[in-house]
């Protein structure tokens, strides 16, 4: 009777721990899932993202070559003294080679 016991309660043991086994695997791979599908909707934002950037760019451009110096003179005399300096060497770049920096 003992040993009868005993194997039922390693049979009960091993069920258990297969069970166990089987739902860590469903959780990870539910998860696996989860995020895949997450770093696909990231990927797919980004993207629209960088194109959106891109058009700005690209308007950006377009408005300060046809802008009159005074209307950009007075449009750098808005910005803080910071952006104004980084606006100068960037505008030089931008619009001269077809690509914003």
């Amino acid at each position: 009777m003992l040993l009868d016991g005993g194997h039922s309660f390693s049979r009960v043991c091993i069920n258990r721990c297969f069970s166990l086994s089987i739902v860590q695997d469903l959780v990870k791979n539910h998860l696996m899932y989860a995020v895949r599908e997450e770093v696909e909707i990231l990927k797919e934002q980004i993207k629209e993202l960088v194109e959106k950037n891109s058009q700005l760019e690209r308007e950006n451009c377009l408005l300060k070559t046809l802008a009159s110096p005074e209307q950009m003179e007075k449009f750098q005399s808005r910005l803080p003294v910071e952006e104004r300096n980084s606006n100068v060497t960037h505008s030089s770049q931008e619009c001269t080679d077809g690509s914003a920096v």
